[in-house]
């Protein structure tokens, strides 16, 4: 088993969406799929703009309904992603998560290597994807590499396009990540 928690604001908008589409993207490899939001506000459905952004891209967040960090356990999680820099501080702090298990998605997208699996690589590919993912973390300590400014902006109150925008982002990274972590095209 392999589990991928995405962490966002309120969870409305950008770590709803981007489970959605990394779920379907690692349907086929058994992995688990989940997101919250730093915000306390349970039960809160995505925003409209965010909900037909979502379907240009064959995502249904229709019946999406807010889960607060404050109600998940991360500490198990194979890999925790955020979209700003507090959200990793915050799955890290508040969720439990293990600091070198979370990453900002545009952090982790750039800090996995290209292609083919690194030598010694494990044969099992969840056991694969998280070694690929502590030398992401030893790579990311070795190089102090984050630079301000590496987030998804947060599409929420803007207008449509920015829904649009911030969903075509977010589902290149998922289907960047997911390909390197899994050693395979996806979708």
């Amino acid at each position: 088993m392999f589990t991928i928690y995405f962490v966002c604001t309120g969870n409305r908008c950008r770590s709803p969406f981007a489970a959605a589409i990394m779920a379907r993207l690692t349907a086929a490899r058994g992995v688990t799929v989940r997101s919250a939001g730093v915000l306390e506000i349970p039960g809160e459905a995505s925003p409209s703009a965010t909900v037909a952004a979502a379907e240009r891209f064959d995502v249904d967040l229709g019946g999406h309904v807010s889960v607060p960090l404050s109600r998940v356990n991360l500490s198990d999680a194979d890999l925790v992603l955020g979209f700003e820099r507090r959200h990793v501080a915050a799955a890290v702090v508040e969720g439990g998560a293990a600091p070198d298990r979370t990453f900002n998605l545009i952090e982790l997208a750039s800090l996995l290597p290209e292609g083919g699996s690194p030598e010694g690589a494990a044969t099992d590919p969840f056991e694969r994807a998280r070694g690929l993912i502590a030398a992401a973390h030893r790579r990311r300590v070795q190089t102090a590499r984050f630079v301000p400014g590496e987030e998804v902006l947060d599409p929420i109150g803007l207008p449509l396009n920015a829904h649009v925008e911030m969903a075509e982002q977010v589902q290149d990274l998922c289907k960047l990540v997911a390909e390197k972590l899994f050693d395979a095209p996806i979708g």
